[in-house]
């Protein structure tokens, strides 16, 4: 490994070293002088190789320390998730049906707009157990029927609320909060949270030009409306993950 990172760096000084100042121009002409007049070069040429030396070490070490910033950078939180006042509301879907929204907040940690921000149910624990994990769906930024309910544009000192759970009070039941409520899987809602207690629900938020936050939400189910709760119990920078199902 450290055998590898000094033959990268090396190959870089030499790179720079052979364009800057025509630093391969003077050593030739050094060699040729030596061997045609059998006597060492003028000083001159030492002092042009010199500092062609030292440029090309600074320019190396410029590259590497670019490449450590952009990771650094690629790694820095942009996006938070959190829960807020507004994580649980009350509303009105499908004409007349009152329902409880759970939801989590995006907001942006950084004073630059955040493009393209989309929310993805990972999976769903009980008891570190897997519930489901099948594939990554979609979840609505509030509200679901707005147009860009699946692409956020995050501004500065604002907050976007993502659906995760619904409950219909007539009735209690759940729903997910992906696009038009729907769950086109094997396992139904109903039997994914078909016992009551704390469940963890994994949720990732992407945008453009800043790294992935996977935010571990935990859904309290006691059965009905009146007995249900979010938070969000960690954070943490994650890469692109499983392929999207964007149906």
């Amino acid at each position: 490994m450290l055998k590898s990172e000094f033959g990268q760096w090396l190959r870089g000084l030499l790179r720079h070293w052979i364009v800057l100042l025509g630093g391969g121009g003077v050593a030739f002409f050094q060699l040729v002088y030596s061997l045609w007049n059998q006597s060492s070069p003028p000083m001159i040429t030492w002092l042009i190789l010199l500092v062609c030396l030292f440029a090309a070490v600074f320019l190396a070490w410029r590259d590497e320390h670019r490449k450590t910033e952009n990771l650094e950078e690629s790694l820095t939180p942009r996006l938070q998730v959190s829960v807020e006042k507004k994580s649980i509301a009350n509303a009105i879907w499908d004409g007349n049906k009152w329902m409880i929204f759970l939801r989590v907040i995006v907001s942006s940690l950084t004073a630059r707009r955040i493009q393209k921000a989309k929310a993805y149910l990972v999976s769903i624990e009980k008891d570190s157990k897997i519930l489901w994990d099948d594939q990554e769906v979609p979840l609505t930024f509030a509200p679901g029927e707005s147009p860009d309910a699946l692409c956020k544009t995050i501004e500065h000192g604002g907050s976007y609320p993502v659906d995760v759970v619904i409950v219909r009070r007539d009735d209690n039941s759940l729903f997910l909060g992906t696009p038009k409520r729907a769950w086109p899987h094997f396992d139904s809602v109903h039997d994914i949270f078909s016992e009551n207690g704390d469940y963890i629900i994994n949720v990732r938020v992407s945008a453009d030009e800043c790294p992935s936050m996977l935010a571990k939400v935990k859904f309290h189910w006691g059965g009905d409306s009146f007995n249900c709760g979010i938070d969000v119990i960690a954070t943490e920078v994650v890469g692109q993950s499983k392929a999207v199902n964007s149906s």
